[in-house]
């Protein structure tokens, strides 16, 4: 627990307006939004790690 506060205080000190740390569980993934991604709207997939395929299956 410690380490997390001082985590979030690193990331305040920064420059962060608001930190927390929260469990993965609780992100709600968007199926629509998925979908974007793999019709390469942006025109970024296969090009960024952050994007699909490398960032992996999202399951809702």
């Amino acid at each position: 627990m410690k380490q997390h506060k001082e985590l979030v205080q690193q990331l305040l000190d920064w420059g962060a307006y608001r930190a927390n740390i929260i469990p993965v569980e609780s992100i709600e993934f968007e199926p629509s939004f998925r979908k974007l991604c793999e019709s390469n709207a942006c025109g970024m997939y296969g090009k960024s790690w952050m994007c699909p395929p490398a960032s992996g299956r999202w399951t809702s």
